[in-house]
């Protein structure tokens, strides 16, 4: 057998693996659905417990006044909501500007806790311990919003005794420009996946937009850890590390948080190192639950959908590689089947994730089917943007150990749009 025909059937191989990834994902997508269809039509006595949200801020006078506004117009009791806004030490007028709006609103069940920079994780904690009675929080980034019924929506998922944290769909707020544009097909995507993951009980990441937990259950693990560079995916797996049948992570598709996409590539960049790097630094504390067969866990997360997440990233290390193959292979036997094909099988499975999406209304829906074909050659882009985040995470690699052993302060929030 000649090298170009192993190369041949190695990419086969792959491309294979991954079409049956995406159809695992897009029956599982369905499967959650029909699961959370039957949990909605159920005729169930009111759920309202007592929710504080947490809004931790450094630097953010211009988008929390509209963070607040959000929480405070959700359809939920007031009597059962209390805010809490954590400033750590902001250098801009976000203390002055949240003090004005609580005066101003005459809201009793607002307070606001200044602090000196300690970080994002740190921030959340201090709040947590001391000043958190109720039996659930929700952790609300200050630059981004609610929908009016995500906090009821969010808080019926622990009527399941063993659900002990709940993750937002975050939806990325529409602007006029290309990397916005693809952003937000890939968080409908991501999120499509997420209903995938819920639905096979292989969920190991509650992202920092709009979570929810119970606050008995971060009070076990001892709250967040302020060692890693994603203190979100850190408290996860601490969850998850303790037995994952019993901690269960949800997701709820009906509990929808808006958010700013990131605006220009080098912070994008950055933080998809982050989000890179901070899960490497998470996986290796917890390596312990992978490959762990305890009863306790769940087989399908432990013993293939964690260790598969090093491989996909082992994979996407080839990409470019697979990518410059096909276009020589297409170029050298004028095969453009190849090039429909991909783009076919591609185009197909962003427009079934868009159309099955929960969280877009038809019209943006019939406007995005428009913009699919040209954001296919987009995406490739939010590739790159990856693959450098990746190579400067394995740059840093030999330091994993080191740098999980001293406090990470960085709130690392990347440009947005001021709103």
């Amino acid at each position: 057998m000649s090298t170009t025909e192993i190369i041949t059937d190695i990419i086969i191989v792959i491309c294979m693996v991954n079409l049956v990834r995406m159809g695992i994902y897009l029956v599982g997508s369905d499967l959650y659905n029909i699961k959370i269809k039957k949990v909605t039509n159920k005729n169930r006595s009111r759920f309202t417990p007592n929710v504080t949200v947490l809004v931790p801020a450094r630097n953010e006078q211009h988008n929390i006044i509209q963070c607040l506004d959000s929480i405070l117009s959700s359809k939920y009791p007031k009597c059962r909501l209390k805010v809490i806004i954590i400033n750590d030490g902001s250098t801009d007028n976000t203390r002055d500007v949240v003090r004005s709006y609580i005066t101003k609103t005459n809201r009793d069940r607002i307070r606001l806790i200044d602090q000196k920079n300690k970080g994002k994780a740190a921030s959340l904690n201090y709040a947590l311990k001391r000043y958190v009675k109720s039996p659930y929080v929700m952790c609300l980034d200050a630059d981004s919003t609610l929908d009016k019924y995500a906090i009821y929506n969010e808080i019926q998922y622990f009527r399941e005794k063993d659900v002990v944290a709940v993750a937002a769909n975050v939806v990325i707020n529409e602007q006029n420009t290309l990397l916005n544009l693809v952003q937000r097909f890939e968080y409908i995507i991501s999120y499509s996946m997420k209903r995938a993951q819920n639905a096979y009980s292989i969920e190991y990441i509650i992202g920092g937009i709009g979570s929810m937990f119970r606050t008995k259950s971060l009070l076990q693990v001892g709250y967040y850890d302020t060692n890693t560079m994603t203190e979100d995916i850190d408290l996860s797996m601490k969850f998850v590390s303790r037995g994952s049948r019993q901690n269960k992570l949800a997701y709820a598709a009906n509990a929808i948080a808006y958010t700013e996409s990131v605006q220009d590539v080098k912070s994008l960049i950055s933080q998809r190192f982050r989000w890179k790097y901070g899960r490497m630094q998470t996986f290796l504390k917890n390596k312990r639950t992978f490959f762990n067969s305890n009863p306790d866990h769940s087989k399908q997360l432990t013993l293939i959908m964690l260790p598969y997440a090093l491989v996909q990233e082992g994979l996407f290390l080839l990409e470019p590689f697979i990518i410059l193959y096909l276009l020589y292979i297409i170029y050298e036997y004028q095969s453009f089947g190849i090039f429909i094909m991909s783009f076919g099988v591609i185009l197909s499975y962003i427009l079934i994730n868009l159309w099955s999406s929960t969280s877009v209304s038809i019209k943006q829906k019939l406007i995005l089917t428009y913009y699919a074909p040209p954001v296919y050659l987009a995406l490739y882009a939010l590739s790159f943007v990856e693959y450098i985040a990746l190579l400067k995470s394995l740059v840093r690699l030999p330091s994993l150990s080191n740098s999980i052993s001293k406090n990470n302060i960085s709130w690392n929030s990347p440009k947005r749009r001021l709103v």
